[in-house]
């Protein structure tokens, strides 16, 4: 660990943190232009004192010669980035360092209190602002929307805030600004009070402080997050988003914390993933509490392509396969109401290995699934199960091998039939499109729906989807039969119009419009217009989602 020492500027190392525990001060902060680095202090040239980004660390260690520490922690000075092994080791490690620092001090750049007409004397006798007043110029402060921040203001025992002046506006000891920043944050003014409860609150609930907080390096929204859900792993830059799912296999395979899997998607390709793609899938988990006394936590195994996990379900009730799994966490709104989760049953023809037959299960989410029930609709009042739940050994799927055709037709039109029925979720009004990739076809039917619309016409139509095995392309046609009079007295054969749209593997949503069977890519959604079939009014929309075979 590198440290300043506040009278020289001069960078010492300590091979053990806790050689200096509590006897150094922090600095939480936004980056500007021109911020001083660890090779620009170790140089000490002539341009160093020149950098804006040197007041800063001016302004850190005088305050600190004058709390009487020793030494001073800044992140833009006292990590070599030029290391890769000493950028990782300290990314892991910061959490703690912060931890047991002697105090944190917080600047905000664009906060002025001057202009915000604040007289306000910290340790003098008149009495602390009220909250509104610290949110009132708070609240459009770029520290507190940054990701590096959140662990900023989590884990050290004490803060000082300081506008951009270096006057200090309080500290976290300071009730209403402790209620200040829990309105800001979503944090828990108990948190802010006791920073050891942390680790006893839902994963999800943590994750979704950062929801809507922003990185430079997209990697950093996972790295920021380590020492809030004190996790450790090696940093990958140029990983991407990958750096998310790997924390969330972290947190998976080392704790048995299920609120993660309880996130809400923000995309219609996100309905059948395990895990979660973005931290903003998080932004409604702040009311999560973890239920130990409930629940008997079960260990979590990974595996490539799936979680293995032990869950309380119970049947849905009209839905063939569909089931709801219980989280062990729970939502406390006028009520504390169980987290479930919405699982499809899956065959292990429909899976991409030669799986063995057992219960293998794909998420089914979006806004029309509950994701919480009253928890007596799960427990008796002596805390025990219902009849009508099982716990199951359950393969949750990371990806679902299912793609979903939703009719977005806005209920112009009833479903007759549907084939094979397992394969219609009639809630949402969307077909689940399964393939066996043991097949040599080129072009395997997946399934079929006879339509039939609500308007004076009553026509009747068929749905077929069709799906490729090479390339995941979709195949969907529209049908109509027409009974046409042959020559015997009373007698009629049927004759079937059709027109064929196949989608590519790029597009797993895309518009067209039939023109003699003829599809041309448009937009959005798959909107099948076709002057052959139907009458110009005549319409049926179809949305693609999912990942392709």
């Amino acid at each position: 660990m590198w440290l300043l020492d506040v009278k020289t500027r001069k960078l010492v190392h300590f091979m053990d943190d806790r050689q200096v525990f509590c006897q150094y001060a922090v600095l939480s902060h936004t980056w500007q232009d021109a911020e001083v680095t660890f090779q620009d202090v170790k140089q000490a040239g002539p341009g160093l004192k020149k950098k804006s980004g040197y007041q800063k660390i001016a302004k850190v260690c005088d305050q600190a010669v004058r709390d009487e520490i020793p030494f001073a922690w800044i992140d833009t000075c006292c990590i070599n980035k030029e290391s890769s092994a000493e950028l990782s080791e300290a990314i892991n490690s910061m959490y703690r360092w912060y931890s047991h620092s002697a105090v944190c001090y917080a600047y905000l750049a664009d906060v002025d209190l001057e202009k915000a007409n604040f007289a306000y004397s910290p340790g003098s006798s008149q009495p602390a602002p009220k909250a509104t007043q610290y949110q009132a110029f708070l609240r459009h402060s770029r520290w507190l929307t940054r990701g590096w921040t959140l662990q900023e203001l989590i884990a050290p025992s004490k803060t000082v805030f300081y506008d951009k002046r270096w006057c200090e506006l309080g500290n976290t000891s300071v009730p209403t600004l402790q209620v200040a920043l829990a309105d800001l944050t979503g944090i828990d003014t108990s948190l802010l009070h006791d920073r050891s409860t942390l680790h006893a609150l839902p994963v999800a609930k943590r994750l979704s402080w950062a929801a809507r907080r922003s990185t430079t390096r997209e990697e950093d929204q996972a790295y920021s997050l380590l020492g809030t859900l004190g996790q450790n792993m090696p940093l990958l830059y140029g990983e991407g988003s990958r750096a998310l799912l790997r924390l969330q296999e972290v947190v998976l395979t080392s704790t048995t914390d299920q609120s993660m899997l309880h996130w809400t998607p923000t995309d219609p390709s996100q309905t059948g993933t395990l895990l979660a793609p973005h931290l903003r899938c998080f932004e409604h988990c702040g009311e999560l509490l973890h239920r130990p006394d409930v629940f008997e936590d079960e260990p979590h195994h990974l595996v490539s392509n799936a979680l293995r996990v032990c869950l309380p379900m119970r049947e849905l009730q009209g839905e063939r396969g569909v089931l709801i799994a219980a989280l062990n966490c729970t939502v406390f709104t006028r009520q504390y109401e169980q987290a479930v989760l919405e699982l499809r049953r899956v065959t292990p023809m429909h899976l991409i290995d030669s799986a063995p037959k057992r219960d293998i299960f794909e998420v089914v989410r979006d806004d029309i699934a509950p994701s919480h029930q009253p928890v007596n609709e799960w427990r008796n009042g002596d805390g025990s199960w219902k009849d009508d739940v099982s716990m199951i050994n359950a393969t949750i799927l990371k990806q679902s091998p299912s793609s979903t055709l939703c009719l977005d037709d806005e209920g112009a039109f009833d479903v007759l039939t549907a084939r094979p029925p397992h394969c219609w979720d009639n809630r949402r009004r969307r077909f689940f499109v399964l393939g066996n990739l043991n097949s040599r076809r080129d072009l395997m039917p997946r399934g079929s729906l006879q339509l039939q619309f609500k308007d004076s016409t009553a026509e009747k139509f068929f749905v077929l989807f069709s799906q490729a095995r090479f390339g995941g392309r979709y195949s969907i046609e529209l049908s109509t039969k027409e009974d046409v009079r042959t020559g015997a007295p009373g007698a009629s054969k049927s004759k079937y119009s059709s027109a064929r749209l196949t989608l590519p593997e790029s597009k797993r949503t895309v518009s067209a419009t039939f023109l003699e069977g003829d599809g041309t890519v448009q937009g959005h959604d798959v909107l099948v217009m076709s002057p052959n079939l139907f009458p110009a009014s005549k319409m049926i929309r179809v949305r693609v989602d999912g990942a392709a075979l």
